[in-house]
Parts: structure tokens; sequence; C-alpha cells
């Protein structure tokens, strides 16, 4: 049998502290009892609205201009591939749409995400290049994600205080702002969907009965895996179901996982043969390909990521802080973390619920941790996270349970900790979540004015950009053609920074980018290591430059002239087949929302140009 989790009224405890606990649980857990999962979401969704004006970002410009061009099959197949990992594939967007000269040629980021490909081409068939109603799309499956999520709760928990306070915390988190808040984010809720409706039926048949669920459970299952890898995080939960709260024997309790993991076998083997999958990009470590580089991952970007959940750090920093005070972020993330988990150590060892919300938030966070931590991707964690807070708030702070220890010592530190996460996810995230829901227009936000802004020019003409990394090659074909404008061929010498260039004659260039080529941030402005970032998402170093290296690309050859220390280049040499004052040569700075006309030095000069402020 299942073991639920019946409310906690502290009969054993002392007279004093029990009465003065009541009065204060009665008012909450009036709240917590009487609100129901459809007025929680509801809520959910006016905080989140102000997505609603957010309009397109960086890769739903892709999407954008794939969904008007491509029949309905491409889409499906091929909407989240962004490189295919073919070289001469990869060579042509070099040459033609400016992605940085520096990318690997070996690149892979594909995902297949069929069924959210699809929830995007019905945005556009239906109303067309909208992006409110893309927004409202999204916001309309937050509704349906809070709904299953204060269900299942509830259904683990009972209609008890720990469940209402567990659906309320994970309603107004600030992380499902991030999460809907981009259209292009949208697979991180659908998987969460089709993942608590996986649980949901999984308990109907093994605690229940329900043979239904037996097919229903891997069903959804499935389509969860067909909207986006993160549904692997629900195995997670699906394990610690059997471990703690199933109560058939061991064998019963394997079989009932069987089902899912040849699912998940049989995905993973058509994934993999389709062509799927991540290679040569620091921003993913691909489980399958690179085993060793994504343990490593998981053990550093892990603990980033359960601090975000637990604490108000937002995971997006680690990636921006200079690479020499990410130790020091990983050591406060682990004490950050043993607070709570010295506090929950009494629930844990009493309440199987716990153990099982416990482990699967953990569990959770290994699948996400295949690429850079950022807040939109707890929505699968915060399931576990929140289900704990909700007992540990309920049992700690509300209604103290017998089973607690009783020493002042331990007490009184546990209520402190237990009112400060009260605080933290009951009173700041939803004061934080609106402006969540809208901060994906604070990233590159000069990216779409920029495209527009810089002059027409036809496929003949090169623009030369000095300083720009993957935002320029990558976002700007896509935004013009989308306002039917001019595509010339996009040149970026350097990524964002300060840059000086040396011209030694009438047709080249020599680029030396302070700090070098695909170098990790180091400085304290992190709007500029925001972009320098971008640098390593097209090249690891595992795959380096030698010096000498060429890349060919119409109109101008690029050779590695320079190295540093660790092996990366220091500075590129540009050999153009027409002299740099040609009129098919556009030159250009970014400067603000716009563009500044550049003159490249006379020959034999030399100048430094500082990046756009």
């Amino acid at each position: 049998m299942v073991q639920s989790g019946a409310e906690i009224v502290c009969p054993e405890r002392a007279g004093a502290e029990c009465a003065a606990a009541l009065p204060r649980a009665a008012v909450i857990q009036r709240l917590a009892l009487r609100v129901r999962p459809s007025a929680l979401a509801l809520v959910s969704a006016i905080l989140a609205s102000p997505a609603l004006l957010a309009g397109w970002n960086l890769d739903d410009h892709l999407f954008r201009h794939r969904l008007a061009a491509w029949p309905l099959r491409d889409v499906l197949m091929r909407l989240f591939v962004f490189w295919s990992g073919d070289a001469e594939e990869t060579r042509q967007t070099m040459d033609r749409w400016g992605v940085p000269w520096w990318t690997d040629p070996g690149l892979r980021v594909a995902f297949w995400r069929p069924l959210t490909a699809l929830t995007h081409w019905l945005d556009f068939r239906l109303w067309g290049d909208d992006p409110v109603a893309a927004h409202a799309q999204s916001l309309l499956w937050l509704v349906v994600l809070v709904v299953l999520v204060a269900r299942f709760y509830r259904r683990l928990l009972g209609p008890t205080t720990a469940a209402g306070l567990a659906a309320f915390f994970y309603a107004v988190d600030g992380a499902r702002g991030a999460a809907v808040g981009w259209v292009a984010s949208r697979n991180a809720i659908l998987v969460v969907v089709c993942g608590v409706a996986t649980l949901a039926q999984h308990d109907r048949w093994r605690r229940n009965g329900r043979r239904a669920g037996a097919l229903l459970g891997p069903l959804l299952f499935g389509a969860g895996l067909l909207a986006g890898e993160g549904e692997v995080g629900v195995l997670g939960y699906l394990a610690a179901y059997a471990l703690f709260l199933d109560g058939g024997d061991a064998r019963a309790r394997l079989r009932s996982l069987a089902p899912y993991l040849v699912l998940l076998v049989g995905w993973h083997a058509l994934y993999q043969h389709l062509g799927y999958g991540t290679a040569g990009s620091g921003f993913y470590a691909d489980p399958a390909r690179e085993p060793l580089r994504f343990v490593a991952t998981v053990l550093e970007r892990g603990p980033v990521l359960l601090f975000s959940q637990w604490w108000p750090w937002p995971a997006e920093l680690y990636s921006v802080v200079p690479v020499g005070e990410q130790g020091t972020i990983l050591v406060c993330a682990a004490v950050a973390l043993l607070v709570p988990a010295v506090v929950l150590a009494p629930l844990l060892a009493h309440r199987p619920t716990a153990r099982f919300w416990a482990l699967g938030m953990a569990a959770a966070v290994v699948p996400i941790s295949a690429t850079i931590p950022e807040d939109r991707l707890l929505v699968f964690v915060g399931l576990g996270t929140f289900g704990l807070l909700g007992e540990l708030v309920s049992s700690v702070w509300l209604q103290p349970a017998a089973w607690l220890p009783r020493e002042r010592g331990w007490r009184w530190p546990a209520l402190g900790v237990v009112g400060a996460l009260f605080l933290v996810h009951g009173v700041a995230s939803p004061s934080v979540l609106p402006g969540r829901a809208r901060e994906v227009t604070t990233i590159f936000p000069e990216v779409r004015a920029r495209a527009l802004a810089f002059p027409t020019g036809g496929p003949d003409e090169q623009a030369i950009v000095v300083q720009g990394g993957l935002p320029v090659g990558f976002y700007y074909p896509e935004i013009r053609l989308a306002a039917h404008l001019g595509i010339p061929r996009w040149r970026v010498l350097a990524p964002e920074g300060d840059v000086r260039l040396t011209r030694p004659d009438a047709r080249t260039l020599r680029v030396r980018p302070r700090g070098g080529y695909l170098a990790e941030p180091a400085s304290d402005d992190y709007v500029a290591n925001q972009r320098r970032r971008f640098d390593t998402f097209v090249r690891t170093p595992d795959h380096p430059f030698a010096l000498g290296d060429t890349v060919h690309l119409t109109g101008v050859d690029v050779e590695v002239t320079a190295l540093d220390g660790e092996g990366r280049p220091a500075e590129a040499t540009f050999r153009f087949a027409v002299p740099l004052e040609d009129a098919s040569l556009r030159w250009a700075v970014a400067r603000g929302d716009g563009w500044a006309p550049f003159r490249p030095p006379a020959v034999g000069e030399s100048v430094l140009v500082e990046a756009a402020r």
C-alpha cells in the first residue's frame, strides 16, 4: 500500500507549544485547503501575464522563419535542429549566414521535439506572426501544469495543509516566469505536463489498482519524450515511487518500471539513429557521446541548480561570473543547501513521501545539467522541492509534529530556516514572477533593432561586423528575412569586447580581441560576460585550433596566426580578395541599438576598437 500524507495535528506535544501553533496554522490551513487548483492556476497565469508583452527573442526569430517556409514534416523533424553535425553544412552557414568563423565544423546541436514543434506550428497557422498569441498558448500550458501539479500534491499528501502549500509555492515560483516568458522554451513546460500526468496515472495503477494507468502512464511518458529531452527527469520520480511509496514486493516494483525503461531505450536508439544530440558545444554535454564530460557537468551544475531552486539566486549568473569566482559560488551553494538538508533530516526519516520528493528532485537535476544552468529548466526540479517544502512548513512551523527533535538548539534554528524559506517562496517569489516573465526581453534587447538597422545589402556584399559573435551571425539573417530585407554575407571579425586591428597591406587585417577567442568570462562586467559566453557555444576546448589553421570563406580567408598560453586563438588574420576600401565591403561597429560606419585602418596602422557601451 502507498502511504498517504495525513494532516499532522501534534496530539502528543505539550500544550503551550501546540496551542501557539494551532491558531497560526488555522489561518494558513484554511487558505491552503480551500483554494482550488484552478484558482491557483489562474493566480499563476495572472502573475506571469507580462509574458504576453515579451515579444520575440533569440531562437523565436529562427522559428518564425522556419514555420513560414517549411512544410509540416520538416517542422516536426527539424524545428529544433540548430546545427546538424555536417561539416559542409556548417561551413555554408559560416560562409553565408555569418556564423562565427571559429565554429567547430562538427558542431551538433539538434533536438527532436515534434510534439512541441506541433504547438509552434499551430501558433503560426492559427494566428500568424503574432507573439501575443504565441505567449498566450504558453500561458495556457502553464495553467494546465499548475492544475495537474496541485492535484498530484493532493493525491499523494491528501487534502492537507502541506499539499496546499506545496501547490501554492509551485504556482508562484519565479522559475515559472523564466519558462513561460520565452516562446522557444515552451518545451520546458510541456515535458512536465506530460511528466506529472504520467506520475498520476502510475499512482492510480499502483495504489488504486486501475489497470488503465498501466497503459496511460507509459503513453504519457512517451508523449513527454516527444515534447523534449527533459522528460527523462520523470524517471527519478518513478524510481523514488518504487522505492518509497509502492506497496508491492520487490519484483512487482521493478516490473512496474519496465515499460518506461523500454520506451526510454527505444526512444534513445531512434533519437541517435536520426542524428539528434549534441557535440562540440560548450553549452551542452551529451550523456551518450560525452559520458565523462556529462558526469563532470552534473557535479558542477547540479549544486548550482539546486541552490537556485531553494534560495533566491538566479542560476543564470553562474555562467557569466568570472571563472575564478565560480568555485566560490559552488562552495556557497553547498553550504546553503546543507542548511535545509539538516532541517529536513527528521522529516526524511519519518515520512516516505518526503523521501519520494527528495530523490525525485535530485534525479531531476541530472538531465538539465546537460546544458548551462538556467532557472527556466527547474520546472521538474520544483515538483520535488515544493513537495518537500510544503511538508516541512506544515510539520515544523504550523503544526509541530511529535517526531521532531525536542531540543531548543535544533528547534529554534529550524524555525528560522523554515521561516526564511517561507518568505522566499511564499512572499518574494510571487513578487518577482511578473518580472521573470518579461526578463527574456532584457537578454540582447538590441538584437532585433540592430538586425533591422543594418543598411540593406545584397548577397554579393559582405557585412563586416567588427565585434559580435554568435548573436550577430545566427539571428540577424533570420530577422531580416522575416522583414523582407536584403541579406549580405555576414562576417564577424571578433567576439564582443575590445579588439585591436592591424593592417599590414591593402587586403589584410590582423585581428586581436582582448582576451582572445573562445575566452571564458574573466571580468566583473556581467553584461560583457553574457555576450562572451556565446563564444564557447560553437566550440569547446576539446577541439582546439592549431597555429596556421585556415577557414576559407567566399571573398576572405581566416588564418589563426597566434595562440595564447592555453592553446586558444589569440589572433586571426583576415585576407580579403579585394582591398578593404572596396564598395562590396560594408564595415560597421555596433553602437546602441544601431550601427556606426567603420573605416578600416590605413596600411601600416593599428587601431583599438572599444566594445559598445
